[in-house]
């Protein structure tokens, strides 16, 4: 009780502190005013400049309204087709021209000079023809490359000679970046310096954050403005300080120190994360991100991207060293549940790791594939939320491959191994080496087809994942021969297709060290033949509806497999596990996946489909149903032992239906039945709802039931930006038949030009990876899943980069159809 008035407490401060950062800050409006109005005397320069063009409300949430628009002066003229002189020119445009004795020209009345790229206005500007010197006595609006400039007083030289400029404004319109700075001056290598400069992202009258910056350097060429002496503050209020900092001009990362980015959970406390991104060339870039979590310890982050025309390859890592909360097995809280160190010993903080490589490689008609990722520990997904690139798995893929493909030949080598992350308790093989060969005499065209598929693989029983526990079970090991020859002949009409498909699949078996099961041989054989007809019509009609030309189109269907039976009890299970039924998999010729076992089967499949197209083409409506009728009953049955997954629903005679519903692009309805003839029961049932609104919304609605496995559940999510700056989020996935919540959490954001404010609060069940880790039974609760809660505040500033984002991570994970890109920043 006392835990949880304490998570009220936090919870009830956390969203004061929320609600009135939202409200203070709200941008201010800025009325739209013409471009060349207010920028003499002292007028705020980002303001006079700025023009609003979008309405404020919930269709433009989180987006920028204008933009910065510049005088028709200061745009260069230049006629197509036109080249840049190669000697810089200086022109001038004025009302009035005077001039003295002593050399002195007096330049008055809207005056513009050009010198190359630079620009400048004023009313007033007096030229010294001795010194090449422009005096410029009043107010006066400089452009220079991507910078705009507003001063009082100013001598400059012509020629692009340095700058040197007292107290003024500064913008930079592409980018948004604003502030001031006391003075300016040229470096020696061309590149401009702000000393004592104020830097923000943030539309005029809103200052909801803001760097002080002790100097801040813009290179142009290169993209970047480097800055020095960062003093973060947030509505005037100093947050942090960052010695170097590196911010984008054209919205790309550039090397060096990025903006800090953290947050506050009331699991993990404060998080704070210091980004470094270095660029070794166009195509090689390493991110580096250490991270402190005040209740875990340190640990860093990192990511290396390295790209060219015949590779993309990103190698991600996270690294914590002694998680202070976890110590491999579980965590703090659950020790002490299990009775802390008087049952169970000194709680000894664990390093977590996880690597991830992703790599897509092509060299002429070679092809490379690696796909792997490991993590120190089932729990850290859980735990951590690491911003490695993966959603929550339930198992790791650990892929290497190298393949060489042609019209007709496909030869590939791969290493093949998984890391589970449940908790059922499977044998876990990984097979290394695994070749394969394919060939095909006619892979693209209609007629007679002769195919072979040889695949042979070494299965090795994977290591164990938590060390120090019970004994794992003692599992098979060896290779496996597989060779598949098969005819086909095929024929396509407008109104139809068919085709007749037949072979073998032979299959040989060496364990090593003998069989340790007493079922299983040590050298076995299997040999099936199989014969398949596939044959389809299709007719379509026009119609009208509603006003509307639509086409609707009917597509019966039919097939028949026969595939002969063999004993296969004496034959290892390395990676055979029973498909889930679906109106597509009416269609396949087995139902197990893997190659361990191969059902024999004597069905018959008959099935109908219609869809409505639109005029365009695009899919209104389909409906499909489908028979599956075994004319035998097969003989091959799965052994379903308790943790074994799921069931061989193929086995038996089912009714499949399925329907798509597109309302629009935007609204979506899908639904799937299954009917299991022999239990007389509708086996599986779903529907889901789908909808897009406007702007960035998002609605989710569904319900599943599975009688086997006893699962009804039903799940709503959403992301509902409410105007301009708000937004909630949100996501209950409920257990109908244990009444129980599996999932919920609720999100309120705020999110303006320069600011992204974004609070979640999170219950979840949770299973814990210490099942059938040796704990003694008697320590164990008698229901192992259990109730976990958590608030996560995150805060962004926009227009400066960070590294990742847990809240765009639970998103994407949780509510269907939210993707980041989306958004307009």
């Amino acid at each position: 009780m006392k835990n949880t008035r304490s998570r009220l407490r936090l919870f009830a401060a956390i969203m004061l502190w929320f609600t009135a950062c939202t409200v203070l800050a709200v941008e201010n409006p800025i009325i739209e005013r013409p471009a060349t109005e207010g920028l003499t005397g002292n007028a705020n320069l980002g303001a006079a400049l700025y023009q609003q063009r979008l309405q404020a409300g919930a269709a433009n949430f989180g987006q920028c309204l204008g933009s910065y628009v510049l005088p028709p002066q200061l745009l260069l003229k230049q006629e197509p087709g036109e080249s840049v002189p190669a000697k810089r020119l200086v022109t001038a445009e004025l009302n009035q021209l005077s001039a003295n004795r002593q050399g002195t020209v007096r330049l008055q009345g809207e005056v513009v000079i050009r010198d190359g790229a630079r620009t400048l206005l004023a009313e007033e500007v007096l030229y010294s023809h001795a010194e090449r010197q422009l005096h410029l006595p009043q107010q006066f609006l400089l452009k220079d490359g991507p910078l705009l400039l507003q001063g009082e007083q100013a001598n400059l030289l012509l020629g692009g000679a340095a700058l040197e400029l007292g107290v003024l404004q500064w913008l930079m319109p592409a980018q948004g970046l604003r502030g001031t700075a006391s003075p300016l001056q040229q470096s020696d290598r061309g590149n401009v310096v702000l000393t004592d400069a104020q830097l923000t992202r943030c539309l005029p009258g809103n200052n909801s954050w803001s760097l002080a910056v002790k100097e801040l350097e813009i290179n142009a060429v290169a993209g970047y403005a480097q800055a020095s002496g960062a003093l973060l503050r947030v509505k005037s209020v100093p947050v942090g300080y960052v010695p170097r900092l590196r911010v984008s001009l054209d919205g790309s990362r550039t090397s060096g120190w990025q903006m800090p980015s953290g947050g506050i959970s009331s699991r993990d406390g404060l998080e704070r994360q210091v980004p470094y991104y270095w660029e070794f060339s166009p195509r090689v870039s390493v991110t580096a991100a250490p991270r402190w979590i005040s209740r875990r310890g340190v640990g860093i982050d990192g990511r290396l991207l390295a790209q060219s025309e015949s590779q993309t390859t990103a190698v991600d890592m996270s690294y914590l060293a002694a998680d202070n909360l976890y110590n491999g097995l579980f965590d703090r809280k659950t020790f002490k549940a299990l009775g802390s160190a008087n049952t169970l010993g000194s709680f000894r903080s664990a390093d977590r790791w996880m690597l991830a490589v992703d790599h897509l490689g092509r060299l002429g008609p070679l092809r490379t594939r690696v796909d792997f990722a490991r993590s120190s520990d089932r729990d850290i997904f859980r735990d951590l939320d690491s911003y490695v690139q993966l959603t929550n798995p339930n198992a790791l893929k650990q892929l290497a491959q190298i393949a060489f493909v042609s019209d007709h030949w496909d030869l590939r080598m791969q290493s093949l191994g998984f890391q589970r992350l449940d908790e059922r308790d499977l044998a876990d093989y990984e097979s290394s080496p695994w070749l394969t060969l394919g060939y095909r005499s006619n892979a693209y065209g209609e007629g007679l087809d002769l195919a072979v598929q040889a695949q042979w693989a070494q299965f090795n029983a994977a290591p164990g994942f938590v060390p120090n526990v019970l004994p794992a079970q003692i599992m098979l090991e060896g290779s496996r021969l597989h060779i598949e020859p098969t005819l086909s002949y095929q024929q396509q009409y407008a109104g139809g297709f068919w085709m007749l498909r037949g072979g073998y699949k032979l299959t040989r078996y060496e364990l090593d060290g003998g069989a340790v099961d007493a079922q299983v041989e040590a050298q076995a054989d299997r040999n099936v033949g199989f014969f398949s007809v596939d044959a389809g019509l299709f007719f379509d009609r026009d119609l009208s509806l509603a006003g509307r030309d639509l086409v609707q189109t009917l597509e019966p269907r039919v097939f028949d497999l026969r595939q002969e039976f063999a004993a296969q009890q004496a034959l290892p299970m390395f990676d055979s596990m029973p498909l889930g039924m679906s109106f597509d998999q009416l269609f396949s010729d087995d139902r197990f996946a893997g190659l361990d076992r191969i059902g024999d089967a004597n069905r018959l499949s008959m099935a109908v489909t219609s869809r409505v197209l639109n005029a365009s083409g695009r899919e209104v409506l389909s409906m499909g149903a489908g028979y599956l009728r075994h004319l035998s009953d097969p003989r091959v049955r799965w052994r379903q032992t308790a943790g074994m997954g799921a069931a061989d629903i193929g086995g038996s005679d089912l009714v499949a239906l399925a329907q798509t519903i597109n309302f629009s692009a935007a609204w979506q309805m899908r639904g799937h039945q299954l009917w299991q003839e022999d239990l007389s029961a509708w086996q599986e049932l779903g529907a889901a709802v789908h909808l897009r609104g406007a702007g960035q919304r998002v609605y989710n609605f569904g319900v599943n039931r599975r009688l086997l496995d006893q699962i009804e559940q039903a799940e709503a999510s959403a992301y509902l930006p409410l105007s301009q700056h708000v937004a909630v989020t949100g996501r209950w996935h409920y257990d109908l038949a244990n009444h129980r919540t599996l999932e919920a959490f609720f999100g309120i954001e705020y999110d303006d030009c320069c600011l992204r404010l974004r609070l979640v609060a999170q219950q979840y069940l949770e299973n814990p990876s210490y099942r059938n880790f040796g704990l003694p039974q008697s320590l164990l609760p008698s229901d192992d899943l259990r109730t976990d809660r958590g608030i996560l505040l995150e805060v962004q500033l926009k227009g400066l980069a960070g590294f990742g984002s847990k809240v765009d991570a639970l998103l994407r994970r949780s509510v269907y159809g939210y993707d980041p890109q989306y958004r307009l920043q």
